[in-house]
């Protein structure tokens, strides 16, 4: 199809809050959860993350490959796995968030990675489908971003939520715990609410864009004997032949990293380097998501003048300035915890530099599926985005398992209401040097992608041809 419904686009984009949501609110706090509240080590922490990234990594090209080969009359290659994974996410979402705390620390650990791998697996029966309707949903060039604009918009509402709604809402200073975010109950508040908010989601997503069913690609009628999980991850390695698909999943990859940074100690360096209240941390946070949303029409305009590879490269080139001033105004955090806003324009450009970065990777997959199909005649969405996924997530799963080791080497101590000085500065260090290089990284990547809007309309021309080709052949 050329064109999609704009009520759909946005339907179609709710879906990523339902993703999102739940799986944004395990990130942002699931190190902060498990140290300071369910009160177990960092390295165990990192090690059970691990662990879930690693299960959530690996399950995508399999769940990839089965989207691709579905064949069914009502649901199609994706919308049953669509309402599958929307029930199992909301429900196992939940559960994380309400551990007793008062449990043995090994029946606490055990519950948090039986909940954590549970909520990973319906994550991708969920995720992987979900991207792959993006992808297939349309195949104009410029288009495809458009519809990629609006699941950007739903995806920082959902960086929104864990981030600044909790902080508001469910973390209110008490009498009991003056900083909310220590308050064990809030959480399970919390997830209950964000599980509600899933659910919602993905039924809206459904409902919006089953009725294109008829009209997406369908299994190819050859179907294979059997899956072999091996060939796979050989195709894995296949795909990454095609350069620009292999600048997409590492400069993917390397992003995604800075997030996992920025999910797995930033709350830690908000509260104890720069010694932020709940209502700082969401007036800040607010305004670099909201931000990165309200920047998506500019930046729409941005990658048509400057093709999807000269904005995704802005927008690094933003990113990496907010990192470098927020290392310039460390030595100032005892002066910054009396008068937050000083940080309010660094993360402005954080957000607009965010913005840039978060619309445009799967726009430009899709680009390189084109691509692969008029090289090899085969059209598998999921298997490409579920390796792209794949990648991005076995590194979190090293970088998040790091980051749990670091916890206990700069000597954070839970048991701690305010951490020693070397602490402090050792967390208002991790983060910023650690995302400037990712980030770094993401854009020597993207500087190897070469498709344009041009390479992209010749292509699809050649594909159409050979789509009318085969028609004819087998007529005869």
């Amino acid at each position: 199809m050329k064109t999609v419904k704009k009520v759909d686009k946005i339907a179609y984009g709710v879906g990523n809050l339902s993703y999102g949501i739940m799986l944004q609110m395990v990130s942002a706090y699931i190190v902060f959860y498990g140290t300071v509240i369910l009160g177990l080590p960092g390295k165990l922490i990192g090690l059970i993350v691990g662990i879930g990234t690693v299960w959530d990594a690996v399950t995508d090209p399999v769940m990839g490959y089965i989207s691709d080969h579905t064949r069914l009359r009502y649901f199609g290659r994706r919308h049953l796995y669509i309402l599958i994974g929307t029930f199992g996410m909301a429900v196992f979402g939940m559960m994380i968030f309400t551990i007793d705390s008062n449990l043995s620390e090994m029946f606490k650990a055990m519950l948090l990675v039986i909940n954590l791998l549970m909520l990973k697996t319906f994550s991708t029966i969920y995720a992987t489908p979900y991207m792959a309707l993006g992808a297939e949903m349309c195949d104009d060039y410029k288009e495809r971003t458009s519809i990629q604009s609006y699941k950007t918009i739903f995806f920082v509402i959902s960086l929104i939520f864990p981030t600044i709604i909790s902080m508001l809402v469910f973390f209110r200073p008490t009498a009991a715990y003056p900083k909310g975010q220590l308050n064990p109950n809030a959480y399970a508040i919390m997830g209950m609410t964000g599980a509600a908010i899933t659910l919602i989601a993905g039924l809206i997503c459904y409902a919006a864009t089953v009725k294109y069913i008829p009209y997406l690609p369908k299994a190819s009628k050859k179907s294979s004997k059997g899956m072999q999980t091996i060939n796979i991850y050989y195709s894995f390695f296949e795909l990454l032949k095609n350069k620009d698909y292999r600048a997409v999943v590492l400069g993917y990859m390397f992003t995604n990293i800075a997030s996992a940074m920025v999910a797995s100690i930033g709350l830690h360096m908000f509260t104890y380097t720069y010694n932020l209240t709940n209502v700082s941390m969401s007036i800040l946070f607010g305004a670099m998501f909201v931000l990165a949303a309200a920047s998506q029409p500019l930046w729409l305009i941005i990658a048509r003048k400057k093709e999807k590879k000269g904005a995704f490269i802005l927008g690094a080139y933003v990113m990496m300035l907010g990192a470098v001033l927020f290392i310039v105004i460390l030595p100032f955090k005892s002066a910054i915890a009396s008068m937050p806003l000083f940080i309010m324009p660094i993360m402005a450009i954080m957000g607009f530099g965010l913005g840039g970065m978060l619309l445009l990777p799967y726009s430009m997959v899709s680009d390189t599926i084109d691509l692969g199909e008029l090289n090899t005649g085969k059209r598998n969405e999921g298997i490409y985005l579920g390796c792209m996924t794949f990648a991005y997530k076995m590194s979190q799963a090293i970088a998040v398992f790091i980051f749990g080791m670091l916890l206990d080497l700069i000597k954070f101590s839970s048991n701690l209401l305010h951490q020693s000085e070397f602490t402090c500065v050792s967390l208002g260090l991790l983060l910023p040097v650690g995302c400037f290089v990712s980030i770094f990284l993401a854009y020597l990547a993207y500087r190897k992608y070469s498709l344009t809007e041009k390479d992209i309309k010749e292509i699809q021309i050649k594909i159409n041809n050979k789509r009318a080709e085969n028609e004819d052949t087998e007529l005869c």
